[in-house]
């Protein structure tokens, strides 16, 4: 099988692990070459991509496609005025024309409904992404529910604020890219493309995004496409996701994967930068993935549930109505949300792999549940892992790696590389655990003490350098030590391979920033899996 993808951007999460999970079950994924892909600010080249999805089309069994890439040049950009509405839907023309040559050919779309903010690029827009972001959620519960003294009076202070001009330009964007998800779905509708997910992106339970949620959720029932369309919460992880699609329909058998809240109660709260409880998105994210949810009765045995599961999903949640976030305040200290003893008795009495989302945060993973994961079950008897971003791009993430997983299993031995996806295991570790929820504080430090270094927004060419160099240094040294301590001497089943025990061998890091700042990094650790003999 072929898989062409044309992705939100050029980010390692969004071009890069979907083809790096791809490469587990060798299974090719073509991409745009990078020079046409863009950049953090530099939008992708629309005419280009067009052309390119034209000629290598078909070549192709499937094609995975981002409208915002497609029609706006990418994420960013999407956020901006530059693209009118009429060259905004041009772009969704290449779909007719695809089907139009290439009938056989499966196209699945994915595109976002606006975040309910701007785009953070310095320190000034950081305040309006704040300032906008409260304004909006205050406005819109206005429209639901009574404000609060405090609240009215925080809402009348941002509206004296915030600069109009910035305001309308955010709602006539927010307009337009509402006009292209309509007529997203009128393609669909026409058969141009088969399967469609609407992707809200960073969100709060109020907000103009709501609005356009039940207007597209009305077209969707009008046009009796159902079972066509999912809007969910995330977006980063979406070509992920619909490639564990691909994968679970080519296998002909939707997988049942068991999920386990922890706590219990933590399955009920809206994850930061979400608008709906985490249950519901989990279930939404299944269903794009052709997984069958089924979750796990609190304090009653595997073995008494009444199902029979292909994989088991821990998600490690928190019992707060609202998360915390590694970017913002966290607790000095950090209480155990849950019994770690009952939990581990669950995963002890069961023999399924096992993948674990790690939730409690947004914008990194928990180094104390990582901690206790590493010591009482063994990292790598771990199937998939994720903590990084938000909630819904690490559950994202553990759902398209444990559907490769289970694809690895089915086939013969030497056609899986192994090597890849504990490669793909580890770097999850480093990335999410290591970086987002250590190293990272440390460089947000080391940017703000020096002048010439610009903002964690966007690092100067200086401040570039200097983060470049240490995160490379301080990364292959937390790499080497995490290695030793939770890897090296230690023995693994070895499930996937078959055969009994395994033993991992760790070859360094690579590290970079690849859109100037802090906020997300490149990370790629090398290592090869050795039998236990």
């Amino acid at each position: 099988m072929k898989i062409g993808l044309i992705p939100i951007d050029n980010r390692p999460c969004t071009m890069q692990f979907p083809c790096q999970l791809g490469r587990i079950i060798k299974t090719e994924i073509i991409i745009p070459p990078a020079e046409i892909l863009g950049d953090f600010l530099q939008p992708g080249n629309t005419p280009a991509i067009r052309n390119w999805v034209m000629e290598k089309a078909a070549q192709l069994d499937v094609l995975i496609v981002s409208v915002d890439m497609l029609c706006y040049g990418g994420l960013i950009n999407s956020r901006e005025g530059v693209i009118n509405p009429d060259e905004a839907i041009e772009g969704l023309k290449v779909f007719a024309r695809l089907k139009e040559i290439h009938p056989q050919l499966h196209i699945m779309g994915f595109n976002v409904i606006m975040r309910t903010s701007v785009t953070v690029r310095d320190d000034k827009t950081a305040v309006y992404w704040r300032d906008l972001g409260e304004y909006l959620f205050l406005n819109y519960k206005e429209k639901n529910s009574d404000l609060s003294v405090h609240e009215k009076k925080r809402l009348n202070l941002l509206d004296n604020r915030i600069p109009p001009e910035l305001l309308q330009e955010y709602c006539a964007v927010r307009m337009r890219n509402h006009q292209v998800n309509s007529e997203v779905l009128l393609s669909l509708a026409r058969g141009d493309l088969d399967f469609v997910i609407l992707c809200q992106e960073d969100a709060t339970l109020y907000g103009p995004h709501k609005e356009e949620q039940m207007k597209l959720e009305e077209q969707i029932i009008s046009l009796g496409l159902n079972d066509d369309v999912v809007i969910y919460n995330g977006t980063d992880e979406a070509g992920m996701l619909l490639l564990a699609r691909v994968l679970n329909f080519e296998r002909k058998a939707m997988p049942v994967f068991a999920f386990n809240f922890v706590p219990w109660e933590g399955r009920n709260n809206i994850p930061p930068f979400e608008d709906r409880p985490l249950a519901e998105n989990v279930k939404l994210q299944c269903t794009v993935a052709g997984i069958i949810p089924v979750f796990i009765q609190e304090k009653k045995p595997f073995m008494e549930q009444g199902f029979i599961a292909d994989a088991m999903t821990i998600i490690n949640c928190s019992h707060r109505q609202k998360g915390e976030d590694w970017l913002g305040p966290i607790s000095p200290t950090v209480e155990r949300d849950f019994a770690v003893g009952d939990f581990l008795r669950l995963v002890q009495e069961i023999r399924l792999p096992l993948g674990v989302a790690d939730l409690r945060f947004a914008n990194g993973g928990d180094p104390g549940f990582l901690k206790e994961l590493a010591e009482r079950i063994g990292l790598f008897n771990l199937a998939a892992y994720a903590g990084w971003n938000t909630s819904g791009n690490s559950l994202g993430t553990v759902l398209a790696h444990l559907s490769v997983f289970l694809a690895a299993c089915k086939q013969e031995e030497e056609r899986a590389d192994w090597d890849l996806h504990y490669g793909f295991l580890l770097n999850r570790f480093l990335d999410d655990v290591i970086y987002q929820a250590g190293i990272r504080q440390r460089l947000i430090k080391l940017i703000s003490d020096q002048e010439d270094f610009g903002s964690v927004y966007r690092l100067s060419p200086k401040g570039c350098v200097a983060a470049a160099k240490y995160l490379q240094d301080f990364m292959m040294l937390e790499a080497w030590s995490f290695y030793e301590l939770y890897i090296k001497e230690k023995e693994f089943t070895g499930q996937p391979l078959g055969k009994g025990k395994i033993k991992v061998d760790f070859h360094g890091v690579t590290t970079g920033l690849p859109w100037g700042r802090l906020f997300e990094a490149d990370i790629k650790a090398k290592i090869s899996i050795l039998p236990e003999v």
